[in-house]
């Protein structure tokens, strides 16, 4: 939020003053100087440079805390709290003065300065003074905005529509950048393309509302019509009407595949799938039923191979013309040993032939035996629902097969199941333990049996052990950072000090966490919140301090409540989490698992 009259000056100051340098190549070559170069963090700060995708090497060295991917040839940073833009060469062509910025599309990119997004050019000139709480670019000159405040919510990430930006539950409108609104924020938008093309899919943000394509200037490319729609995936985009009648769209909003179906699926390797009346269906790019017919199932192709229909019992491939042709996919090599065993794909199933080429039997196993590629042991084989072994010389331990079920083998000896019971077999498919046991858990080296409702533990031999010892827990691992920085105490207060022992953050501070995208997160007193420190163990600036932070998050948990005050809560929480690591307490600080939660709250009622 632009509060102050510092921030009230700035933005009558004249545009110019965000332009540090402008470029004078042209977009194509920058763009293409740029097309290999990918983020990448890492080293003790973890902070972020670029390699070449191609060949993994350090092409613009770590020195960002924060390294977005390039986006027509330049890509946002953050250098000391605050984003700017470099080149391909690492040169800072828009200096670092943004709270959050985002990529470029047709030349423009959303920034946030405080808690206010508005665009810039390529030259870093604001083309939009900061106002809304995001601004997307959308069109040439004409931005996708929502009016508030922008909340980074934890990450500064602008995402854009090459994201799959989810509009949901938000109303947004249409902003010319050199006219003002063309329509106020009253939509509510799904994403048409990943890229900034002028179409995106809009209804007015009611229950009973239905989607149309809207235009970059506000008009309708296609009328509201549709309940549900989707992305572009390879120009053709699925829809759906209230009545659960499926097709789909091309890219310029065109019905080309008819709304008939019981439901589609998006386009990958040419094909969409489409389910009618119980079958299945393959759909050609040009929204064409493939062979004319619905069939048992389908598969899409692959970059090796051909789409393929079950018919009639078997398995054939679809060629690009709709042609059925015997099934390409039949002989495929499923897995080849250094010493010949091979697997290979028989009628849909399973065919083993050892090292000399030649069939082991006529048995076809079940396509879920193969589940490893590793080749250092026999291999798990069944059909039928039963199960056994085929060696690495080609020969089959069991015939027929025999087993309820198998673990794979270890160290020469493998658990398998009959009748309810397991036993322990050697590489020759002999019994070591007769199968007695019940229930069989795998500990490491060692196994948890139950025999007659006792339990019991065997070495990786069979052979009866005591009760191992239970795995403990080094709690000291939580002070370790990357690149052996640790969090060290001295009087109840924290800081850090690098692999030699020199003090990078002075031992002054209530709590601490490890240095992540070149910011470590200590407690404030003055200001009552979570501030960033910087690589020299100074606070700084930016990014911006806040109310909470927890050093990881658990699904569907939160950390337990040590205070009302939400600062002096997860203060709390993380001393009790080093205190924990440091072995001045005997438990981690808990994650509350949400139903616990409920739970309360009910009682609480």
């Amino acid at each position: 939020m632009i509060a102050s009259l510092a921030f009230a000056i700035l933005f009558v100051l004249p545009l110019t003053q965000f332009s540090q340098a402008e470029t004078n190549s042209p977009q194509g070559s920058k763009t293409t100087a740029s097309a290999h170069l990918v983020p990448r963090c890492g080293g003790e700060l973890n902070m972020c440079g670029y390699v070449d995708s191609n060949t993994q090497h350090l092409v613009i060295p770590r020195r960002f805390q924060i390294a977005l991917p390039f986006r027509e040839g330049l890509a946002a940073v953050r250098i000391a709290g605050k984003y700017g833009y470099i080149d391909a060469s690492g040169q800072e062509l828009i200096k670092p003065q943004f709270d959050a910025a985002g990529k470029f599309y047709q030349g423009l990119a959303e920034v946030v300065v405080g808690a206010k997004a508005g665009l810039i050019g390529q030259d870093g000139i604001l083309q939009v003074h900061p106002q809304f709480a995001r601004a997307i670019p959308f069109d040439l000159n004409v931005i996708l905005v929502r009016e508030g405040k922008w909340h980074p919510e934890g990450r500064e990430l602008l995402p854009g529509l090459d994201n799959h930006f989810g509009f949901a539950h938000r109303r947004y409108g249409l902003y010319h950048v050199k006219t003002g609104w063309i329509i106020k924020p009253s939509l509510q938008l799904q994403v048409f393309t990943k890229d900034a093309t002028g179409l995106v899919w809009a209804k007015q943000k009611d229950r009973n509302a239905h989607f149309g394509l809207i235009r970059s200037d506000g008009s309708w490319q296609v009328e509201p019509r549709f309940t549900h729609v989707q992305c572009l995936s390879e120009g053709i985009a699925v829809v759906a009407t209230g009545d659960s009648q499926w097709g789909a769209v091309d890219a310029e909003g065109k019905v080309i595949v008819p709304l008939i179906y019981d439901w589609a699926s998006y386009w990958d390797h040419g094909y969409g799938l489409a389910k009618k009346d119980g079958k299945h269906g393959l759909l050609d790019s040009t929204g064409k039923l493939i062979g004319g017919r619905f069939f048992d199932k389908v598969e899409r192709a692959t970059d090796k191979q051909l789409a393929r229909v079950f018919l009639d019992g078997a398995w054939v491939s679809v060629t690009d013309e709709g042609g059925l042709i015997p099934d390409q996919r039949e002989l495929e090599i499923i897995l080849l040993c250094p010493g010949g065993l091979t697997l290979k794909r028989e009628s849909n199933r399973l065919a083993v032939y050892n090292m000399d080429g030649k069939r082991i039997n006529k048995t076809l196993f079940d396509m879920r035996s193969y589940s490893t590629n590793d080749c250092s042991a026999p291999l798990s084989v069944t059909s039928k629902g039963k199960w056994s072994f085929i060696t690495l010389d080609g020969k089959q331990l069991h015939d027929p097969l025999k087993f309820d079920n198998v673990l794979k083998f270890s160290k020469g000896k493998a658990w398998v199941k009959m009748n309810g019971l397991w036993g322990l077999i050697d590489d020759t498919g002999a019994f070591m333990i007769k199968p007695q046991y019940e229930v069989i858990h795998h500990i490491k080296e060692t196994y948890r049996v139950k025999k007659n409702g006792e339990e019991i533990f065997l070495d990786a031999a069979g052979k009866r052990i005591a009760q191992p010892p239970k795995y403990e827990f080094d709690p000291s691992v939580l002070l370790k950072c990357p690149g052996n920085i640790r969090i060290v105490t001295e009087n109840g207060k924290w800081g850090m000090v690098d692999k030699n022992g020199k003090v990078m953050i002075p031992l002054q501070h209530r709590a601490l966490s490890c240095f992540r995208q070149g910011i470590a997160w200590a407690p404030d007193p003055q200001k009552k919140a979570w501030c960033p420190i910087g690589a020299d163990g100074h606070f700084q600036d930016n990014p911006a301090c806040k109310t909470t932070y927890y050093p990881f998050r658990l699904s569907h948990s939160s950390p337990e409540q040590l205070s009302d005050d939400p600062f002096e809560s997860s203060v709390l929480w993380i001393v009790a989490y080093l205190e924990y690591a440091s072995g001045k307490r005997d438990e981690m600080p808990k994650m509350i698992h949400e139903r616990d939660w409920r739970k309360r709250t009910t009682r609480a009622q």
